[in-house]
């Protein structure tokens, strides 16, 4: 697969977020908002404007030819814009090699297939350098080993544009384990619709989604990087302005 193919399929996985990764509902599409119709401070996202309720939806599959693939946009020069941090985020999950066998053995089947995907995608020439760098989680750290069976939910908090755009403005994305997982995502609202504005938004206010709901820190961890990771790889290197330090 060329460094093209596994670019438009990484803009494929931001509008269509993993789930037991959230599905897509049909409807408006995202995209650059007309400058009149967004405030200045922030950048429209790649991802449509959807509900926080959702569907499953499966994650493309990775074929040998795309692993052949991915590993051939590696050099030993490390020329790709975001090597580094491709080798400091495998480092991170104890993977010595962007490899879709060793990640999926770390991560588990659904995650691991998403890291990779990635991974890869951040590679291409074609997407833009990460300002700072998206911190992965420590696949030897305390959390790792104590919460590695707790059930865990990513979410993403963003703002619905005023038509007619209906643009995606994602503010942040994080992880909880409390016992009513809304709670938390809930709490932050307000921050996000102060900072683009409620005569901006669409229904006046923020809301929320979960973008992944499933088991162990490291792989919530791991899922809210490579959220984190796309956008910034799609947004001019920027994080989520929600996410100045990007965690």
């Amino acid at each position: 697969m060329s460094g093209a193919m596994l670019l438009s399929a990484a803009l494929l996985l931001t509008a269509a977020p993993v789930t037991a990764f959230a599905a897509v509902k049909p409807g408006v599409r995202g995209g650059s908002a007309p400058s009149s119709a967004v405030p200045s401070r922030q950048t429209a996202s790649a991802s449509p404007s959807v509900g926080s309720s959702s569907t499953a939806a499966s994650l493309p599959a990775v074929t040998p030819g795309e692993v052949k693939a991915a590993q051939a946009m590696v050099p030993a020069c490390g020329c790709p814009p975001n090597a580094g941090e491709v080798v400091y985020a495998l480092k991170q999950l104890g993977v010595t090699s962007l490899s879709l066998k060793l990640l999926v053995k770390r991560l588990g089947k659904q995650v691991g297939t998403f890291a990779f995907a990635v991974l890869v995608v951040s590679l291409s020439k074609k997407v833009a350098k990460v300002q700072k760098r998206v911190p992965f989680p420590d696949y030897r750290s305390k959390s790792a080993t104590t919460y590695a069976k707790s059930p865990y939910r990513v979410y993403e908090i963003y703002g619905t544009s005023l038509g007619p755009g209906f643009y995606h403005w994602t503010w942040k994305y994080g992880i909880t384990r409390q016992l009513i997982p809304a709670e938390r995502p809930e709490r932050q609202l307000g921050t996000c619709t102060r900072f683009y504005g409620p005569q901006f938004l669409l229904n006046r206010r923020c809301t929320f989604r979960w973008l992944w709901i499933g088991v162990g820190w490291l792989q919530a961890r791991t899922v809210e990087a490579l959220y984190t990771l796309l956008y910034a790889i799609t947004h001019q290197g920027r994080c989520p302005p929600g996410m100045p330090a990007c965690v």
